[in-house]
């Protein structure tokens, strides 16, 4: 997650990294420092997306939701540092 009010971000690992099948239950975020005052600790408005995609890079520069499943929706607070979700 980014500092800026508007970010996305994309990460893509590989089958070859992953090397196994597999369900996701949860999906963490790690602050690394926190803000003062405490509600700069709370990011509103995330939304995480999942999909599967044969490419193995990702194209520069742009960004879309189609064709990725909606799987989080919502606020994300650290009240520490290290991870929440």
């Amino acid at each position: 997650m980014g500092s800026a009010a508007h970010h996305a971000s994309e990460h893509e690992y590989l089958a070859t990294e992953i090397a196994q099948d597999f369900t996701i239950n949860r999906i963490e975020l790690s602050k690394s420092a926190l803000a003062s005052p405490a509600p700069l600790n709370t990011y509103n408005n995330v939304a995480i997306y999942l999909y599967t995609t044969a490419s193995p890079t990702l194209a520069a520069g742009t960004f879309a939701t189609a064709g990725k499943t909606l799987v989080y929706s919502g606020s994300i607070a650290w009240s520490s540092l290290g991870f929440s979700g």
